[in-house]
């Protein structure tokens, strides 16, 4: 390695250094919640992904000395003073939000609108690994109107069927529909795989926004087969076998179904192909 190269490495490297040091914190906290909050269990993925989004386009980028540097400098001090207000008051989200600043701050510091315009996506995906409160704020009204909704789709089948909030009674036996039976998870992680594809592949951007609003509803209807089959198996076949059976493969195979419609989505608005620059 010449010296020129490891000069080129520590310009970048040194900067991202003292960025995590700075952000530990916060760093930390991100960890900690994708460990202990179902919803953001994908959230180790997300950075990685955007790691691979963002050497890539690195890679494919002529990096050159920004022409002013003044832009770079505002969105790395804004990013700086907005973490450190937000950690003074323990607002670990918004200091999570001005980390995404700091980073386009030093992109568009070291190397120029260009190499910035590619790594707008690897930066905007990283949204989807923080974890916002009002996600689950929404889990005990959605878990309510989908266990009516699948009280009614079940309700020609079964006999005794009560639905009251987020119980659902079959005679004697009750099933209750917690938050993560919601479906929450699988909306953020559909949402988030509907984004990173339309991203990669080639099409319009109608194309490409009405596929990535196609996640929404194919994720809760995915989520309300799987509990109307579980009303309909717990009726005929017991409340045990069901749960163990539904929790072992039922979620992640209607996961994979509704990943397979959107693709097959995409394919027909048009969006076929992995893009050139990708």
């Amino acid at each position: 390695m010449t010296l020129l190269s490891r000069l080129k490495r520590w310009k970048w490297s040194l900067p991202l250094f003292l960025t995590g040091g700075l952000y530990f914190p916060t760093l930390k906290w991100l960890v900690l919640t994708w460990k202990g909050n179902p919803y953001y269990s994908h959230g180790f993925l997300i950075p990685c992904i955007s790691a691979i989004l963002s050497w890539r386009a690195w890679r494919q980028s002529e990096i050159s000395p920004p022409e002013n540097a003044s832009a770079g400098l505002l969105f790395l001090g804004l990013g700086i003073l907005g973490h450190l207000w937000a950690f003074w008051r323990e607002l670990y989200i918004f200091s999570a939000l001005s980390l995404l600043l700091t980073l386009g701050g030093l992109v568009l510091l070291r190397g120029g609108k260009e190499l910035c315009k590619r790594q707008s996506f690897p930066l905007v995906f990283l949204l989807f690994a923080i974890p916002f409160p009002w996600l689950e704020k929404s889990t005990p009204s959605l878990a309510r109107h989908i266990a009516a909704w699948a009280g009614k789709m079940a309700y020609p089948f079964v006999q005794e069927l009560q639905v009251q909030g987020t119980q659902i009674k079959l005679g004697s036996v009750i099933l209750h529909i917690g938050a993560p039976c919601s479906g929450v998870n699988s909306l953020v992680s559909l949402v988030a795989l509907a984004v990173l594809y339309s991203h990669l592949v080639e099409g319009t951007p109608w194309a490409k926004g009405i596929l990535v609003l196609a996640a929404i509803p194919l994720a809760l209807t995915a989520n309300l087969l799987r509990l109307w089959g579980l009303i309909l198996l717990a009726n005929y076949a017991g409340v045990s076998s069901t749960l163990k059976l539904f929790h072992t493969w039922a979620s992640p195979l209607l996961f994979l179904i509704a990943l397979g419609l959107l693709v097959l989505g995409g394919r027909i608005l048009g969006c076929n192909g992995i893009r050139s620059t990708v």
